[in-house]
């Protein structure tokens, strides 16, 4: 005999749910807010219904009224989008088994596992989709219980990406792409992010892929307290060139400005809930949505999860990592993401450039932290490299400010091999 037992799934649908979006193609990019909000009837069966706006990231352009768009029910693991004409599409299907195909020959599942999401054990199908051009099947992304699709929104057939998904106003999953490691139980010790010897290894993500790395080594005195100097250099033997002073206290790293002053660019103290505001922000800022333990290269890393807020609207995603800096190294002081060290000169787009982060080694040569980029650009392009100290034809000599002096110093106290210099 069979005994048939059905299955009870976590609920997607609740009142109050909210889901972001970003998409993405040759002509625009958006971000796309949905929100469940007041029930409703369809077909016999309770439903929710469905309200939308959009984000338009190359205008700045705000729909901020939500407009209804359509309705949702869901019922035994099945979740579907109604549209206006009554038009159902399949959100998910949570009783699908792998090799088996959804009614319209679009989708399938490859593979199904668990993952915890805030603490909550959750049913995972990885799903492909079937390239109507070429008739070949491609990844599609995950369906997973409670969330959703990760990789298409209701409203829209082309490809989205979900970034997040609040429940009661509390983020209960934070897509990050980037760090599909395993999570570690136990809490790491602290690792200071700045030491002598420490190595980014970069990018260009312009042609040619130049590998470059940036790296810590030696000090200087500013404002009565000690920095560690931050070099960038991409050829051995070459001159190395002057990047930033950064200084470590307490789990916050701070940059010395050009004024003198100090911005703070990490805050690893930050919990659940806390938001970090940069200086020239007005009115952006980031908000930590999760902190967990990530692991990489064997070593266990503190990793907070912010969403980023433009005009009180959530926007993309990043991650601070204890010990590394950032996904995008250590270069990062806030907004926007793939904006990494400033070229001096100028103000116009073309002062920045586009790079890559890939790999951080520590003092000792122990690479601590890789991403996806590292098969590609990591190991055999960046080991004939070696870490060299820097390489000058005359000492440096520095002012109390941290500012380099160009000509003769004049009477006064001055900074040289991190150490106070008198001239009489």
């Amino acid at each position: 005999m069979l005994t048939v037992v059905a299955r009870e799934f976590y609920p997607m649908l609740k009142d109050g749910k909210e889901w972001y979006y970003y998409l993405t193609n040759s002509f625009y990019e958006f971000n796309l807010y949905y929100r469940l909000d007041g029930d409703t009837i369809i077909d016999g069966e309770k439903g929710f219904k469905v309200w939308s706006k959009f984000l338009n990231q190359q205008t700045g352009e705000l729909h901020w009224d939500y407009s209804l768009v359509g309705a949702m029910i869901e019922k035994d693991g099945r979740t579907y989008y109604i549209e206006h004409n009554g038009r159902r599409q399949l959100i998910c299907d949570l009783n699908m088994n792998v090799g088996e195909v959804t009614p319209d020959g679009y989708r399938r599942v490859v593979a199904i596992d668990s993952i915890y999401v805030m603490g909550r054990k959750l049913r995972r199908l990885e799903i492909e989709v079937v390239d109507f051009e070429y008739g070949d099947w491609e990844p599609g992304g995950y369906w997973v219980e409670g969330i959703g699709g990760s990789f298409r929104c209701p409203e829209y057939n082309s490809p989205t990406q979900l970034v997040t998904c609040y429940e009661n106003g509390r983020c209960i999953f934070a897509n990050v792409e980037f760090t599909d490691m395993p999570a570690v139980k136990t809490e790491p010790d602290a690792v200071p992010l700045l030491e002598d010897g420490k190595v980014w290894w970069h990018a260009d993500f312009m042609w040619p892929h130049s590998v470059f790395r940036l790296y810590v080594e030696g000090d200087t005195i500013a404002n009565g307290r000690t920095w560690k100097r931050v070099y960038r250099d991409n050829t051995d033997g070459a001159v190395p060139t002057f990047m930033k002073a950064l200084r470590e206290d307490g789990g916050r790293v701070y940059e010395l400005t050009e004024d003198g002053g100090e911005s703070l660019m990490y805050d690893f103290t930050l919990g659940i809930g806390d938001r970090y505001t940069p200086e020239n922000g007005a009115d952006r800022y980031m908000e930590v949505i999760a902190v967990d333990t990530m692991l990489s290269e064997g070593v266990a890393h503190r990793r907070l999860i912010l969403q980023q807020y433009v005009g009180g609207v959530a926007t993309d995603l990043t991650c601070w990592i204890e010990g590394v800096g950032s996904e995008y190294g250590i270069g990062l002081t806030a907004f926007w993401s793939t904006y990494d060290w400033k070229v001096t000169g100028g103000n116009s787009n073309e002062d920045y450039y586009y790079s890559l982060f890939f790999e951080c080694v520590d003092a000792a040569g122990q690479c601590v932290y890789s991403n996806e980029w590292k098969a590609a650009y990591g190991t055999q392009s960046v080991r004939p490299i070696p870490y060299t100290a820097v390489k000058t034809n005359k000492p440096l000599v520095y002012d109390l400010q941290g500012r380099r002096l160009m000509g003769k110093p004049e009477k006064g106290v001055y900074i040289q091999h991190g150490k106070k210099y008198v001239v009489k």
